[in-house]
């Protein structure tokens, strides 16, 4: 009983960082909030960086604030794991090939690090304290 406690409870803390810091980065990067580059300035940045174009970048965005709310609130878990994972890796890849392209550093960005722990959240699934797992639970009744 306590492993599953012990699961939930690291399940939920990885899901609220998660979700959270991809929360914060919606915020900053396309809505512009502390100080962000905006929208106009995101879009055209991932245009010349990364080749995407603009209404590839539009699904994107939009698909992270789903995966963002979808890891806090629990819903649909380890799709917006998945989702999430695969915008963080974009915007993984684009930070390292700044940092090839400018002075050699050590310093490691959040983005890998959230890779890392969408992965983490694939492998242990929503946990008890998700409304995913209310649907299992109801599911198994019915059948």
């Amino acid at each position: 009983m306590k492993d599953r406690q012990a699961l939930t409870w690291a399940s939920l803390l990885l899901r609220l960082g998660a979700g959270g810091l991809l929360a914060l980065m919606l915020a900053f990067y396309p809505i512009g909030l502390l100080g962000g580059p905006g929208l106009a300035s995101s879009l055209s940045s991932m245009e010349q960086n990364l080749m995407i174009p603009g209404w590839l970048s539009w699904i994107g965005w939009i698909g992270a604030g789903a995966a963002s709310l979808g890891l806090i609130v629990g819903y649909q878990t380890r799709i917006a794991a998945f989702g999430a994972a695969c915008i963080c890796s974009l915007i993984a890849a684009q930070e390292i090939r700044a940092e090839m392209a400018g002075p050699p550093s050590m310093e490691i960005g959040a983005m890998p690090v959230l890779v890392l722990v969408c992965i983490g959240i694939l492998l242990l699934g929503p946990g008890d304290a998700a409304i995913d797992s209310g649907r299992r639970k109801s599911s198994k009744k019915r059948g």
